[in-house]
């Protein structure tokens, strides 16, 4: 008789507008994605949460219980560092020894002590290992799970939202094997961005653009409150526009900074992006590249 261990993950991430949790049933080789919540905000005059985010978790963790095992929650992007190294070498023990000291070196003076974590990315073309280096001081960190603690929630694992994501959609996704998938989660505030090839990561990073600029542009336009705006794009979707032509021009350098730039290309879209109606069109003029829904 064979017998399956399966685990629940609570999975964790916020922005001003919503605290978003999704509950996840894994076995060894199965994911299931049995529940989604989103909590909005409430937001105040200028736009802002009007409480904080402790306050907020603790909405979400009366709803939740404890119908799971992990907690993961991940660092807002504004909060992470990325660097790429390169070693002689690819055994992640030894990588993890000795690259905290050299991305410190890379970074600007910190006012508390690093935390420094990695993902691979292959290898350059002198056969050395690609490292993309992922830093963030100790103090946001641990403020982020005094946060979590003080509504009963104990995450024991804060992750990088581009990685994470990159788990998820490589998890659940039905991703084309044999072609460079641009992986696009928009926030409020910022994008993650992850590129894959073959299922195995090629480059992550961030950039500083989320939908609350499109959301705020349209609105000065249109002479409308952003929530209006927002409103009518979760109901319909929003034009982009010429907005997004910076944003594109960014992707364009994180392509070619992850040697991706030949052969069959798609951008996946998640997070706010899959609101703008005009992101495949875009795309398309930009980069060359089509939107794929998985």
């Amino acid at each position: 008789m064979r017998t399956v261990i399966t685990r629940k993950t609570l999975g964790i991430s916020w922005d001003d507008q919503q605290v978003q949790a999704c509950v996840i049933r894994s076995g060894i080789a199965e994911f299931t994605v049995e529940r989604i919540i989103r909590i909005p905000r409430e937001l105040d005059d200028t736009g802002s949460p009007r409480h904080t985010l402790a306050e907020d978790l603790r909405v979400l963790s009366d709803r939740v219980g404890s119908e799971f095992e992990i907690c993961v929650a991940a660092l807002p992007e504004n909060e992470l560092m990325y660097r790429t190294l390169t070693r002689p070498f690819a055994d992640r023990r030894k990588i993890a020894e000795t690259i905290g000291l050299e991305a410190e070196t890379l970074l600007p003076s910190l006012d508390s002590k690093l935390i420094t974590d990695f993902v691979l990315l292959g290898e350059d073309p002198s056969g050395a290992t690609l490292i993309q280096a992922l830093c963030t001081k100790a103090s946001s960190v641990q403020s982020l799970i005094g946060a979590f603690k003080a509504t009963g929630l104990d995450p024991e694992i804060v992750d990088c939202p581009s990685v994470a994501a990159s788990g998820g959609a490589r998890a659940t996704l039905d991703l084309p094997a044999d072609t460079t998938v641009v992986l696009l989660r928009m926030g409020w505030k910022e994008t993650s961005v992850t590129i894959l090839f073959g299922g195995e990561i090629a480059y992550v990073g961030a950039l500083p653009f989320g939908f609350g600029r499109l959301v705020t542009a349209l609105a000065a336009v249109q002479g409308q409150t952003s929530r209006a705006v927002l409103e009518k794009a979760r109901a319909s979707g929003i034009e982009a526009g010429e907005d997004l032509s910076g944003f594109f021009r960014e992707i364009l350098i994180m392509l070619e900074k992850s040697g991706k730039t030949a052969g069959e290309q798609v951008l996946v879209p998640t997070g706010y992006a899959r609101l703008i109606t005009d992101l495949g069109k875009k795309s398309e003029e930009a980069l060359g590249i089509p939107v794929l829904i998985p």
